[in-house]
């Protein structure tokens, strides 16, 4: 009788200590993911900010596009008024749809129209969904250079889950450890009752 409520306590104690602990773990690593994710959009905005003050002083946009293409997984296209396109991404089958399903996206929810005022302008970041399933960045950035406006479309694919495993483990991992240690500790205290 007394090993059967031993049991009981044991098996009481753990699970609801442990249910405890699951629900600020949980609550933890989805603050943790989310700030990572505004850290990710903070990024591709000063990124297309970069670009534009790059774009405004040089006329090498398929070298420049081409680096931070390669270097941070983007894609771009760089047209001008006339929607004659000046550089647009290496990857043309992924990109193209998508910069074609965000530039109907902007002109929807916002005027493209020409600033006449010769300064350089940045559409907030939007995000969207892709026909392909996937969530994407984008920014619309008009470029004053060379007494003509350039628009300068940016896309980042949105990390996915899989981004944020490291984070996800070092939090599972820490709650094996508690795991181990209510079990430890409830074991003890059952003991001295």
């Amino acid at each position: 009788m007394i090993k059967k409520l031993k049991r009981k306590l044991y098996f009481l104690f753990s699970s609801s200590i442990m249910f405890v602990f699951t629900i600020v773990f949980f609550l933890l690593a989805s603050e943790n993911i989310e700030t990572m994710q505004n850290a990710e959009l903070s990024f591709v905005n000063r990124q297309a900010t970069n670009l534009v003050l790059l774009l405004e002083n040089s006329t090498n946009y398929a070298e420049n596009l081409g680096i931070y293409e390669k270097k941070y997984g983007c894609f771009f296209r760089l047209f001008t008024e006339h929607n004659e396109i000046l550089y647009e991404s290496a990857d043309i089958k992924a990109a193209a749809e998508n910069i074609d399903l965000f530039l109907k996206t902007v002109e929807y929810s916002e005027s493209t129209e020409s600033i006449e005022s010769g300064h350089s302008t940045q559409s907030g970041p939007h995000i969207f969904h892709s026909g392909n399933g996937r969530t994407y960045y984008g920014i619309l950035c008009s470029i004053y250079a060379n007494n003509e406006y350039l628009y300068l479309s940016l896309l980042k694919e949105k990390s996915g889950i899989t981004a944020f495993f490291s984070t996800i483990m070092h939090y599972f991992l820490i709650w094996l450890i508690v795991l181990i240690a209510v079990l430890f500790v409830s074991v003890l205290i059952i003991r001295q009752a």
